[in-house]
C-alpha cells in the first residue's frame, strides 16, 4: 500500500508543507512512521519530521507534537542516538500528560535502546523496565515484546545468558503472537547472537 501511494503521501506532505499546516504534516508523518522505518527509509522521515516541527508550532496540540517528537526520536535512533534521546524525552513528556500510553512506551524503548548504544546500560535497564510495564499496562504487545528484547540484550551483556535467553523467548513470543514479522525477525536475530555467545554454532545458524 505505502509503495502504491508514496508519490501521493509526497504531494500531501508538501502540499502541507507549503500552505504551513503543521498538524496534518506531523499527524501524517506519525501515520507513516512504520513504513519508513520498517524500509530503512530513516533519513526521509526524519527530514519530514523536520520541516513541520521547524515550521513553529504554537498551535499544535501537546499530544500531536509529543507523537512527532516520538516519531522523529524513532527515525534518528541509528545515526543520531543523541538527538533521539533528547527527542524522545520531550514526546514522552508531553504523551504521559496526555494519558497516551503506546505512545509513551514507544519512547520509552527509543530510551532504552539509545541507553544501550551509549553504554549506559544501567540507564537502558530502567528505561525497558519502565517500556514492559507500560506497554502492559496499554495492552500493547507490539513495545512489551520490544522492551523484552532489550532487556535479553541487556542480561547477554552483564554475561546472564540463561536469562537472556529465556527473555528473549519471551520477546518471540508476544511477536509471534501479534504475527509480527519484522519483530520477530528482529528478535531472531538477537537470538542468533545469543546463541553464538553460547558457543552453540548450530543454534544460531538456525
Amino acid at each position: 500500500r505505502y509503495d502504491v501511494d508514496v508519490a501521493n503521501l509526497r504531494q500531501v506532505l508538501s502540499s502541507c508543507l507549503a500552505s504551513g499546516d503543521a498538524e496534518t504534516g506531523l499527524r501524517i508523518c506519525a501515520a507513516v512512521r512504520p513504513s519508513w522505518i520498517v524500509r530503512g527509509s530513516f533519513s526521509e522521515g526524519e527530514s519530514w519530521f523536520a520541516r513541520f516541527l521547524g515550521l513553529g508550532h504554537p498551535e499544535v496540540p501537546a499530544e500531536v507534537l509529543g507523537t512527532a517528537l516520538i516519531g522523529r526520536a524513532q527515525l534518528a535512533l541509528p545515526n543520531d542516538p543523541a538527538r533521539a534521546q533528547e527527542w524522545a524525552r520531550a514526546g514522552l513528556e508531553r504523551c504521559q500528560a496526555a494519558g497516551l500510553l503506546i505512545w509513551a512506551a514507544t519512547a520509552l524503548n527509543v530510551l532504552a535502546e539509545t541507553a544501550v548504544q551509549t553504554g549506559q546500560l544501567a540507564d537502558a535497564a530502567q528505561w525497558a523496565a519502565q517500556a514492559v510495564a507500560t506497554a502492559r499496562e496499554a495492552g500493547n504487545a507490539w513495545n512489551e515484546g520490544y522492551a523484552l528484547g532489550t532487556q535479553a540484550t541487556l542480561a547477554a551483556a552483564e554475561g546472564r545468558l540463561r536469562q537472556a535467553q529465556q527473555l528473549g523467548e519471551a520477546a518471540l513470543q508476544v511477536m509471534r503472537g501479534i504475527d509480527q514479522r519484522w519483530g520477530v525477525a528482529r528478535t531472531l536475530l538477537g537470538l542468533g547472537a545469543l546463541a553464538r555467545l553460547r558457543r552453540d554454532p548450530a543454534g544460531a545458524i538456525d
